[in-house]
């Protein structure tokens, strides 16, 4: 057994892993996940066993500042290992970890997977979510244009400021028996928040876009937030002293780019 880079050429060996995820996605949809337009980082690691694929693990990676310092950040997307190979999973971890990335960051874990990052040390960068619902009264935020918002035109990605605050939201939106509901979930904030200005947020998301409510990681807030909180496990590894500052704008675009559903 070896670990190996997974680019566009071995698309095809990885297909049967990839569709036993969701059969659903096209090849054309599948593909560009295998694209990393941004670095030259190989778009992903694979498990090859007498030259077949037995798993892959994907990875999203970028240059970020972070206190005053340029790091490399990778956070692990698409991980899937055939049955037949499971007993080698964990070497895709010890060749996560042995790379010299700077910052890793995991995003909502399965139980399974969160106790695997764990035996390496992997720290709690994030465990809990909040859903904010509006307020009764209508709120006024502007759109705001910096170099970050420029650079990630996406498409149902906001922009917005008020009283000094500035954020970027994603636009969620999901069908349940027929009926259609909207929400955002914040991906950038230049200051922590409180629960005053994500209930005036919230408000004018509803005025102006009909969503239902602002789902915000609990490590972009500060003081009691009265919201729904739930379990959004996320783990780092990082020589950092407040790993916190980094946000979830580029692995969170850089999914929306790479056509996950």
């Amino acid at each position: 057994m070896n670990i190996c880079d997974i680019t566009m050429d071995r698309f095809d060996e990885c297909r049967e892993l990839l569709y036993s995820i969701n059969p659903r996605m096209s090849d054309e949809q599948w593909k560009v996940v295998f694209e990393s337009h941004w670095t030259d980082q190989a778009p992903g690691i694979g498990i090859e066993v007498d030259g077949v694929i037995g798993g892959i693990m994907m990875l999203i990676t970028s240059t970020r500042e972070i206190e005053g310092n340029l790091l490399k950040v990778c956070a692990p997307s698409t991980w899937v290992v055939a049955p037949e190979y499971r007993q080698y999973s964990l070497g895709l971890l010890q060749h996560l970890m042995a790379t010299d990335f700077d910052v890793i960051v995991t995003h909502t874990l399965s139980d399974v997977a969160y106790r695997m990052f764990k035996i390496f040390k992997m720290v709690d960068f994030e465990d809990s979510k909040y859903l904010i619902l509006p307020r009764l009264g209508m709120e006024t935020f502007k759109p705001f244009e910096n170099q970050l918002v420029r650079d990630h035109q996406f498409s149902g990605c906001v922009s917005l400021s008020a009283m000094g605050y500035e954020v970027i939201l994603k636009r969620i939106c999901k069908i349940k028996k027929g009926v259609k509901f909207t929400f955002f979930e914040l991906l950038y904030t230049n200051q922590l928040l409180d629960n005053k200005i994500l209930k005036k947020l919230s408000s004018h998301l509803f005025f102006k876009h009909f969503s239902g409510g602002l789902l915000v990681d609990s490590r972009f807030t500060k003081g009691k937030i009265h919201g729904f909180k739930y379990d959004n496990k996320k783990l780092c590894r990082a020589n950092l002293e407040h790993p916190e500052k980094l946000d979830n704008l580029y692995s969170e675009l850089a999914v929306m780019s790479r056509g996950y559903p």
